[in-house]
């Protein structure tokens, strides 16, 4: 079955592509970090396709040398990006710079020198792959060790935590991704292993995906629905494609794979819409109810959900899909149509206390604001 490995990570580049449409059109800086990310992802996915059907040397080498390596290099400042974002920090940060300059460095140098770094290719079961010498691995691991090891350090001392993001959840998310890329580097040395970043796109990091957009409100239907769609079928067939070695002797074993494959892909459809379902709030509750009576808009009764139940402005903006100036004017409409008119002395947090209480008086409970 690993002539045809070829077919995972083709399946993970439309796994990618379905968490592409899930960011594309939204404001907020994390989410377009988040665009880039699963697009370089995509691009390296799609050269692994192409370094496994590469029937010489000189197909194998363009597609490492221009693809494979570039977005290689580019994904350690993402993950720095992503990291630094969820601990607190500006995803501009210093690490993140300093990963960036270095894998641009080497970028440039695999393109001047490329035989400093791959010595050739082989021939494996489940296709062409590149060998690299020692010096070329230990080079073009640089970034990734500059970006692991900056990444364990924010996530072991957040400034402080988003609470967007689910701690234990996203922490193991990105130690196991970034296992799974020097994984790769068991395969350049010239092993005849796969390569298993794809796998891990296929699961960890559409896992992420899901989870990062849980409450995908202002995504468009159409678009919501495809990247659904794409996201379900591409890790039916992975999975399915990876259960087809342990069934080889059944006597319709492609028919097994397909209904395998068919199987996952509904349960994840379903999975997804109902997640997203529950995402858009309860129009019934009585806090929204009450709130309709005041002229608020579903926006702007949402907005007020969110404060209720505890979350920080950030978070709030990432749900929304809302940047700070957008949702300082809804909270600005929303004093002006449920609150009385605002003193002089009143500040900004003054009228988020008496806000928080209101809704505490309208929802027969309250929670504490970050």
């Amino acid at each position: 079955m690993l002539e045809n490995f070829f077919i995972i990570p083709l399946f993970a580049v439309f796994a990618n592509l379905g968490c592409v449409l899930l960011n594309i059109g939204r404001d907020h800086p994390f989410h377009r970090l988040m665009l880039a990310f699963y697009f370089v992802v995509a691009i390296f996915n799609l050269s692994t396709v192409m370094l496994c059907l590469s029937q010489n040397e000189e197909q194998a080498l363009f597609w490492w040398k221009y693809f494979n390596a570039g977005s290689w290099m580019a994904l350690a400042p993402l993950v720095v990006g992503m990291v630094a974002f969820a601990s607190g920090r500006n995803i501009f940060v210093l690490p993140t710079l300093i990963a960036s300059i270095a894998a641009g460095l080497i970028f440039l140098m695999i393109q001047i020198s490329p035989q400093s770094f791959i010595i050739g290719s082989k021939m494996n079961s489940f296709g062409m792959g590149p060998l690299l010498s020692n010096q070329g691995a230990i080079i073009g691991a640089l970034p990734q060790l500059i970006g692991i090891g900056t990444s364990i350090y924010m996530l072991l001392r957040p400034v402080q935590w988003n609470d967007y993001f689910k701690r234990k959840f996203f922490t193991t998310a990105v130690i196991l991704w970034w296992i799974s890329l020097f994984a790769n580097l068991i395969t350049t040395s010239g092993a005849d292993i796969p390569p298993l970043h794809p796998i891990a796109d296929a699961i960890i990091s559409v896992t992420l995906a899901i989870h990062l957009n849980r409450k995908s409100i202002g995504v468009p239907a159409p678009i919501l629905f495809l990247s659904n769609l794409l996201i379900s079928v591409s890790c039916g067939i992975v999975i399915g494609t990876l259960v087809g070695p342990y069934c080889p002797h059944l006597p319709s074993s492609e028919i097994f794979i397909l209904a395998v494959s068919s199987l996952v892909s509904c349960a994840m459809l379903t999975f997804l819409k109902q997640r997203q379902q529950s995402a858009l709030g309860d129009d019934t509750t009585p806090l929204s109810i009450s709130l309709k009576e005041f002229g608020l808009s579903r926006q702007e009764i949402r907005i007020c959900e969110l404060i209720q139940e505890g979350h920080s402005r950030s978070f709030i903006q990432l749900v929304l899909n809302v940047s700070n100036g957008t949702l300082r004017n809804h909270l600005k409409n929303i004093y002006g149509k449920v609150l009385p008119p605002k003193k002089e002395k009143d500040t900004s947090k003054d009228q988020l206390q008496r806000l928080t209480i209101f809704l505490a008086r309208h929802s027969g409970g309250s929670k504490n604001i970050d």
